[in-house]
């Protein structure tokens, strides 16, 4: 995932039409649209 000029390790928790939600290192969840994730 991309968050701000840096890309962070996240694990996907959910798939949804909106966007992705997923679960950062330090525990934190969010909802990211695709175009901020780094594969």
């Amino acid at each position: 995932m991309k968050a701000g000029n840096n890309a962070m390790d996240a694990t996907v928790l959910e798939i949804t039409k909106d966007g992705v939600r997923v679960q950062l290192n330090s525990g934190m969840s969010l909802i990211v649209r695709a175009e901020h994730l780094v594969f």
